[in-house]
């Protein structure tokens, strides 16, 4: 059973007064009978006077001086992603008797340190971080209006699922090895190539590549044919913003967005965090996640009802927040960002 602070204890007496038996009591706050009543009791005996505190334990003092909390502090702040075993052993001498399991009660308690996953971001050089600041500079005045007639687009890899069954019954002695026994996944899955356009009006053309296939300048060129002017109407958007990857920069597609006066936007490199399809393309894998998409045409079928189903409410909310997206690139001084 779990101890009782201070808002527990106020309302265990506060129904108490409202004449709310013990037992309803407990079972509410999810404690025993016994300190339910042992509180209240002792609620009595002060006649009311204040909270009862929680009496100091008897048990043996934790461990950890000011000179060993100092030492892991300052470790944690010269590489905060070292383990609490990689920490011990880099202070031997200092730390010899001081468990793992104490190291990480200190950095959690007394350090206010817990443990978090890592955020993971592609690497940005000081020359990216640059790029990324002058381009936030450059558009930071752009009004919602105008950010409005941006089209959004790239190319995102979806995978066919396996979902792994991690435990199964079976019983001791018995061989693991069986068929019926081993969950089974492919080491290479399928995977189907995707482009995709968005703005804040909502969700522009899709178009699956086939099993495999890549984009090349060629291919960019044949989507854009098919899928920009169709997406532009359907959007009322008139500006296409893309990513440099090769196929967009290239000759070949150079030559097609120039001979077609298509005004486009080039985000720097590495800055999927400024472009808005990179969350739509989280929120439909993660859409995915729920579902069977163990072969290539459940996979291809699937991507094309979330598609149809995603919410025109949610991409508009993404799709406006550019303006934010500048502001925050430039206060990071073109570093990560939230997004």
């Amino acid at each position: 059973m779990k101890h009782m602070s201070q808002t527990d204890k106020a309302k265990a007496i506060a129904w108490k007064l409202e004449k709310v038996p013990h037992k309803v009591i407990a079972s509410r706050l999810e404690v025993s009978l016994s300190s339910v009543a042992r509180l209240l009791a002792q609620y009595k005996k002060q006649k009311g006077e204040n909270i009862p505190e929680r009496k100091k334990g008897t048990g043996r003092n934790k461990k950890g001086s000011k000179k060993i909390i100092s030492i892991i502090k300052k470790t944690i702040e010269k590489n905060p992603f070292l383990t609490s075993r990689e920490i011990k052993k880099k202070h031997k001498m200092s730390l010899d008797d001081i468990s793992e399991r104490t190291i990480r009660r200190i950095c959690k308690e007394d350090l206010n340190l817990p443990s978090f996953v890592a955020a993971n971001k592609t690497l940005l050089t000081k020359s990216m971080k640059t790029r990324r600041t002058v381009f936030a500079k450059g558009h930071k005045s752009w009004s919602k209006k105008k950010w409005s007639k941006v089209l959004y687009s790239d190319e995102s890899i979806f995978q066919t699922i396996q979902n792994r069954k991690g435990r199964v019954r079976r019983k001791k002695g018995s061989d693991r090895f069986s068929p019926k026994y081993v969950s089974t996944y492919v080491r290479h899955p399928a995977q189907l190539m995707v482009w995709a356009s968005v703005s804040s009006q909502g969700p522009g053309r899709l178009e699956i590549l086939k099993p495999s296939e890549t984009i090349t300048a060629q291919r960019y060129v044949d989507v854009l044919k098919k899928n920009l002017k169709p997406s532009y109407k359907k959007t009322d958007t008139n500006i296409l913003l893309q990513d440099l990857a090769r196929p967009h920069i290239a000759k070949l597609s150079q030559k097609y967005l120039e001979d077609n006066e298509i005004e486009v936007i080039n985000l720097p490199g590495n800055s999927s965090d400024m472009n808005p399809i990179e969350h739509v393309f989280s929120v439909m894998k993660a859409a995915l996640l729920k579902e069977d998409t163990s072969t290539v045409d459940k996979l291809r079928r699937l991507i094309k009802r979330v598609w149809r189903k995603i919410d025109q409410e949610t991409v508009a909310k993404i799709c406006g927040s550019m303006r934010d997206r500048m502001s925050e690139v430039l206060k990071k001084n073109g570093s990560y960002t939230k997004y």
